[in-house]
């Protein structure tokens, strides 16, 4: 996690810039500003709003720069402050389910700043696995599979504002997805390229892994079945509802786990090698090679480059947009011990249930929110805080705004992935 360091300089920001603090993006009593007018206060800037259409009172040829520049300080403090929210409560379940003594339990609430109370709460969580024998070779958890989807339509919308047209057509521009896959909403069908099984969201006549829904039909099954369970008749072994409550039969509405191979002729979502068509009237989303016009939609568990040619500096902004606002998930996770006490049972319950927010903050979050940092210490992608007279008056109180937002967002996302990194290392991940 050496890459985390970069948080620690407050993201280069602070000391970038000349420009007078202003409390709040209004006026301070130890400010000389303090009798301003509303024009130096900055309400347009909301940590996790749109600013799309923001006017933030800058001069018109640098306006969509500078809402782009401001998207990405909403955005990525939005998700620092998520981070390190989910983290805390994580660490608080896993301490509470264990029998933290109460007394502890208040210490580590009793803490205001944020960073510190999620450090205190995943020591608890760290010591609370401990005293239920928890150690590093007691569970076996199966390597996580935690990923980030980027929306390819959130990259365009942000590149038109930096360019001179005010538009992006990414059909024309197509971005690429470097490291993971691109999903494309396709108007016809899907099938492989080459030999490989491909990503499909529609029916599959030959499915690898994944999920069926089928409302009037039944499709085979072989995992949780979210409807009726009825036997196949088909086959000779036993088969229906089973005790663990999974289905191993005929699954009526949708089945979690179909096996190898089945044709599922209702909405499949996963793997499939075979082709993949449209499920009613809708098109089909798919990593294949499509047979008709296409529009790419999400770039899975990658980087989403390229697109539009705009502003470099506007661009790494934009980036820093998208990729906080990536829609990260990890799979549910399998857990075992080869220790069958009361305790490691119910450390294996509270994991299964908090352990998935912290994967993904030290996994998936690390590696995206360490991209952003990256962009935002690189001061000369920020230049428009140097050009005072293009920001202008309000444009400069919304700086005063936007820098320490960023500065606190660091923090935040440092002290969370820290925090976490504790407990996936007492379980061995």
């Amino acid at each position: 996690m050496r890459k985390m360091n970069r948080f620690t300089v407050s993201l280069a920001l602070a000391a970038a810039c000349t420009l007078p603090v202003i409390t709040n993006g209004c006026s301070s009593t130890d400010n000389p500003l303090s009798n301003a007018t509303t024009t130096l206060c900055c309400s347009e800037f909301q940590v996790g709003a749109d600013m799309s259409s923001v006017d933030f009172g800058v001069d018109a040829s640098i306006q969509g720069q500078f809402a782009v520049l401001a998207q990405a300080a909403s955005d990525f403090s939005s998700t620092a402050t998520a981070m390190i929210n989910d983290v805390t409560n994580a660490c608080r379940g896993i301490a509470q389910d264990l029998g933290a003594a109460q007394a502890d339990q208040d210490a580590a609430d009793a803490n205001t700043d944020p960073a510190v109370r999620v450090k205190a709460w995943c020591n608890l969580a760290v010591t609370s696995l401990q005293a239920a024998g928890v150690l590093n070779n007691t569970l076996t958890i199966q390597q996580p599979e935690a990923s980030c989807d980027v929306s390819v339509s959130a990259k365009a919308k942000c590149q038109a504002q930096c360019s001179a047209s005010g538009s992006c057509d990414v059909k024309v521009n197509p971005p690429t997805c470097s490291g993971g896959t691109m999903i494309v909403d396709c108007n016809g069908s899907c099938t492989a390229s080459a030999s490989a099984s491909f990503y499909c969201k529609g029916s599959c006549d030959a499915t690898v892994s994944g999920s069926c829904t089928v409302q009037n039909a039944t499709v085979e099954c072989q995992g949780r079945c979210d409807g009726s369970c009825t036997a196949n008749d088909a086959v000779a072994e036993e088969t229906g509802p089973q005790p663990d409550g999974t289905c191993k039969g005929l699954c009526q509405g949708t089945c979690a786990v179909v096996p190898p191979g089945v044709n599922c002729n209702g909405t499949f979502e996963g793997q499939c090698d075979g082709k993949c068509s449209a499920s009613g009237s809708a098109s089909v989303q798919c990593s294949g090679n499509c047979s008709a016009d296409y529009t790419p939609i999400t770039c899975q568990g990658g980087t989403l480059q390229g697109g539009c040619q705009v502003d470099a500096k506007c661009d790494a902004n934009c980036n820093a947009s998208v990729n906080a606002k990536a829609n990260c998930t990890v799979k549910p996770l399998v857990i075992t011990a080869s220790a069958d006490t009361q305790s490691i049972a119910a450390a294996i319950a509270t994991l299964q249930t908090n352990l998935p927010n912290l994967i993904l903050a030290v996994k998936a979050r690390a590696q995206t929110m360490a991209s952003i940092a990256t962009s935002f210490e690189n001061t000369s992608n920020l230049k428009l805080i140097t050009d005072i007279s293009a920001l202008g008056v309000h444009g400069t109180a919304c700086m005063a705004v936007i820098v320490p937002t960023l500065t606190t967002a660091g923090t935040n996302a440092t002290a969370a992935i820290g925090a976490g990194l504790t407990v996936t290392g007492q379980v061995g991940l």
